[in-house]
């Protein structure tokens, strides 16, 4: 079934949750995703619950996505990655600030061969400023963001019940960061004459938790 993104590739380098979701959000829309995992896999492969082998954590992110292995350490690996992105209408990537430069697989590189190409970057701080190389998961960004703090200040007495899952710390203060992206990415560029991936003209987009 086509939507308002059919016609559009995605090459999605991430892995966890802000990036996968990312993805299959932009897939949901229609667009088609392809997911490069390295042989050592993406770790919420083995995450919980889990049936006959396969996450449903890992499933839920990252269902109906194609998917190529691709050991980016390996001799021509980089080139490989480097084709496909110049098929791409977007790419997405979270990791910590400056490692797919490592790889040559940076935005500047991958603009530079293919100039419509939208590029989304999604991390703990952004890709500039004192933070930007720190790793973040969602407790770190809630405790600095004093999420935590205001949780137990106002549920204190419900979230330390032994029979009860702490769900409202662990979840909530990601959601706009990770949530945001989609639309980010979707009207990128936007002035009036239509978002970015359809003109054809690109652009970097620097998303923080």
């Amino acid at each position: 079934m086509s939507g308002p993104l059919s016609g559009i590739r995605v090459v999605d380098f991430s892995r966890v949750l802000a990036g996968p979701l990312c993805a299959r959000t932009l897939l949901d829309l229609g667009a088609e995703v392809i997911k490069i995992e390295p042989p050592r896999p993406d770790v919420s492969r083995f995450a919980f619950p889990s049936t006959s082998g396969m996450s449903g954590y890992y499933a839920q992110q990252n269902a109906g996505k194609r998917n190529v292995s691709i050991d980016l350490n390996v001799p021509g690996a980089r080139e490989l990655a480097l084709r496909l992105c110049d098929t791409a209408d977007v790419v997405i990537e979270n990791f910590r600030a400056g490692t797919l430069r490592f790889f040559g697989l940076d935005y500047d590189t991958l603009a530079a061969r293919n100039p419509r190409l939208i590029y989304a970057s999604i991390t703990g701080y952004g890709q500039g400023g004192p933070w930007q190389g720190r790793m973040a998961y969602a407790p770190t960004v809630q405790a600095e963001a004093g999420f935590t703090a205001n949780s137990i200040r106002h549920y204190g007495k419900v979230l330390s019940e032994p029979h009860r899952r702490p769900v409202a710390r662990r979840r909530l203060c990601r959601t706009a960061g990770r949530d945001s992206n989609p639309c980010g990415i979707a009207s990128a560029g936007d002035d009036g004459r239509g978002p970015v991936y359809r003109r054809g003209d690109g652009g970097d987009i620097d998303g923080g938790q």
